[in-house]
């Protein structure tokens, strides 16, 4: 629990973190995979693997757009820290712009809904 605790960021509501938490929990408890062969959260963490093999896939992906593009990341996102952004907007498409969120840990849409959507609607056409 404390591990998720330092993923979320700073909060307002510590009770109303820790329930998010625990429905996080109980769902990668409880939720059995379409095979039917157990919890599926030993499979939800293979993303990591599948980030760092399919990076370059998804960088030049980035790269060759041609719409605006908007980077949004909490300040205080233990699981992909500032740097990984700040990264991407200096090597791969510096003409992004990046929103930070002051006090926002990683799951930006479940800390706070109406934070993470002001920053996205905001900058809509």
């Amino acid at each position: 629990m404390q591990q998720m605790r330092s993923i979320w960021g700073k909060v307002e509501n510590p009770k109303e973190r820790d329930r998010d938490i625990d429905d996080l929990q109980i769902m990668n408890t409880f939720n059995i995979d379409p095979t039917h062969t157990g919890i599926i959260l030993d499979k939800t963490i293979y993303y990591l693997n599948d980030r760092a093999v399919f990076e370059g896939r998804w960088m030049r992906a980035l790269r060759q757009l041609s719409v605006p593009i908007r980077l949004i990341w909490g300040d205080s996102d233990a699981v992909s820290p500032i740097t990984i952004p700040q990264s991407i907007q200096r090597e791969v498409v510096p003409q992004a712009e990046l929103t930070i969120l002051p006090g926002m840990g990683h799951f930006l849409m479940l800390e706070d809904p109406q934070v993470w959507t002001d920053a996205i609607t905001k900058h809509l056409i």
